[in-house]
């Protein structure tokens, strides 16, 4: 009897109304298509469900507004570098890195894998939750391995797409807003 494949969970849902639902979708589909693709991007036989659910976490990520300043900032970079790949890892490493002034001394890896109340209460409060994190060099290697795979045409291509399907959501919804308001006009 064969094992089920892992499931891309991420350790928080994605927000519907956000990008971040086009990529988790995306990255799931992805991999149902294609079970082998994380173990092939972590350079692995298999995937274990942990990495699975760090990867889906750290797309998921990618979906927001930080994400995308992670992506276009990488890729501002690559002329820097000559090719895409240490102009993704240099990004994420200044991403990454404590700054107490920017981020109350939280690194983004602790925002990608901590639950949803981290950040209830004050910065304090959240530093001190994100502190008891147990984050793994495993983990680590999952999201640098990530960020590699994303500096790649195909990472590229994922990317793109993931954009252009919320950009198509949010003027369905525009759309749909519009069409009710002017319903609510006629009405009058």
């Amino acid at each position: 009897m064969s094992k089920p494949p892992v499931q891309h969970t991420p350790f928080r849902p994605a927000r519907k109304d956000l990008a971040e639902i086009c990529f988790l979708s995306q990255w799931q589909t992805l991999h149902t298509a294609d079970p082998i693709l994380l173990p092939a991007i972590l350079c692995r036989n298999r995937c274990d469900v942990r990495s699975a659910r760090v990867a889906a976490s750290f797309i998921v990520w990618i979906g927001t507004n930080a994400g995308a300043a992670f992506i276009e900032a990488a890729k501002a970079r690559i002329e820097d570098f000559t090719y895409s790949e240490p102009a993704y890892l240099a990004t994420w490493a200044l991403v990454n890195r404590r700054q107490r002034h920017v981020n109350a001394n939280i690194r983004v890896i602790e925002v990608v894998l901590s639950p949803d109340e981290l950040y209830q209460g004050d910065h304090f409060y959240a530093h001190s939750r994100a502190a008891k994190l147990a984050i793994s060099q495993s983990d680590i290697d999952v999201i640098e391995s990530v960020v590699v795979w994303l500096s790649t045409a195909s990472g590229n291509a994922f990317v793109e797409s993931c954009m252009a399907e919320y950009a198509a959501m949010r003027a369905l919804e525009r759309s749909r807003n519009n069409l009710a308001i002017q319903s609510e006009g006629a009405g009058l």
